[in-house]
């Protein structure tokens, strides 16, 4: 499947930035885009909401209810993944 310039501006427009969902009126960060077979796209938005320590589950907008809030893409805090630190414990081993 190739990508075409329609779907990367579509993508580049939200991923990584601040979002609302006009019904729900949830604010967040863009955090994936899905493109459905019969042409729904949505969103996945991550919202700022944090409860005793655990971040609010990302949902998921259909595009037509989705604005842009900032222009700016928000940038990534703490690791980037890779391999867990050596204090982690294994199990079975």
């Amino acid at each position: 499947m190739t990508i075409t310039k329609t779907v990367a501006t579509q993508v580049n427009k939200m991923l990584g930035k601040q979002v609302a969902d006009t019904v729900t009126d949830i604010k967040g960060t863009c955090v994936a885009v899905i493109f459905y077979k019969n042409g729904c796209v949505q969103y996945q938005i991550q919202p700022k909401i944090v409860v005793d320590g655990v971040p609010a589950v990302a949902g998921w907008y259909d595009s037509a209810q989705v604005k842009l809030v900032k222009e700016e893409r928000v940038n990534r805090r703490g690791t980037t993944g890779g391999p867990p630190p050596k204090t982690v414990p294994h199990f079975g081993k």
